[in-house]
């Protein structure tokens, strides 16, 4: 993805502390259920159409407090196509 050292386009895994999201689709994931105030580890593996794997960690803080939606869960939102 432009910026991120990923490819824009491949089989994308998401990893939130370690746990695997195996419910992530595409180049966009939302981790839902965050606590305020608390940091977490984010992992990107990509594998690219050749089957060449790269891969990203960041580390995120959410904010105090994080946004709730209709059901009162919390969420950050991280769009590693768009990461500059």
């Amino acid at each position: 993805t432009h910026g991120s050292g990923l490819p824009a386009s491949g089989a994308y895994r998401y990893y939130l502390n370690g746990s695997y999201k195996p419910e992530a689709t595409g180049n966009r994931y939302t981790f839902t259920n965050l606590n305020p105030s608390t940091q977490y580890t984010i992992k990107v593996v990509v594998q690219d159409k050749a089957g060449n794997p790269a891969e990203q960690t960041i580390t995120v803080t959410t904010a105090t407090p994080t946004v709730a939606d209709s059901k009162g869960r919390r969420f950050i939102w991280y769009n590693y196509a768009n990461k500059r």
